[in-house]
């Protein structure tokens, strides 16, 4: 046994001798091969990425749970599909789910590729434009939640946008907490304004 074991060290010793720089080092294209000291729990997430069965890996930081389950995106089939949770104001608790193809999915992402503008804070937008979208009241000039129909500062009514779902918000729910705008022409050109889906999780 102790022979066994001082040939061992003898081989990695001559394996070392060979080693250079870190650009020596040969890494497994197989990611879960990579993780070193768990090969029963690389054993059982094989198993169940091949039998498509759920898998929790519990254990102190440090020990390769991280890794392994990283490593499973490997052995997994591709997604066809993307869930979306996005926040619902009427009722923050049951959140809208949106299911995309994947054709719908890069459509999605093609589309945010070719739009203009900037994401900005309802502070940094023009003033009538935070007033019509619901952010700003127009009496005392304090920014909210463009959910909130009354100004919490001075309590009065805000603005035509105020409440999100009434028939006066052209958005909908569509709203989140970010506004973008674009100038289509800076020397006073048209405004537009886009909005985009505050999407939690």
């Amino acid at each position: 046994m102790v022979e066994k074991g001082r040939k061992a060290d003898a081989r990695k010793g001559a394996l070392l001798e060979t080693i250079d720089s870190t650009a020596d080092v040969q890494i497994p294209n197989d990611p879960l091969t990579r993780v070193i000291g768990q090969d029963r729990a690389v054993e059982i997430a094989r198993l169940a990425a091949r039998q498509h069965r759920h898998l929790l890996l519990v254990g102190p930081p440090g020990t390769g749970k991280s890794m392994i389950a990283q490593a499973l995106g490997f052995y997994l089939p591709k997604p066809r599909q993307e869930i979306q949770v996005v926040h619902n104001p009427q009722n923050p608790e049951r959140p809208f789910i949106e299911v995309l193809t994947e054709d719908e999915a890069l459509a999605r992402e093609a589309n945010k590729a070719v739009a203009g503008g900037e994401l900005l804070p309802p502070e940094n937008v023009p003033r009538k434009v935070a007033e019509q979208l619901g952010y700003l009241c127009p009496g005392c000039g304090a920014y909210s939640a463009p959910e909130d129909a009354v100004c919490p500062k001075c309590e009065k009514r805000k603005a035509a946008g105020g409440q999100l779902g009434t028939e006066n918000q052209p958005f909908g729910d569509l709203l989140g907490n970010v506004i973008e705008v674009t100038l289509s022409q800076l020397g006073g050109g048209k405004k537009s304004v886009k909005t985009t889906r505050n999407i939690n999780g």
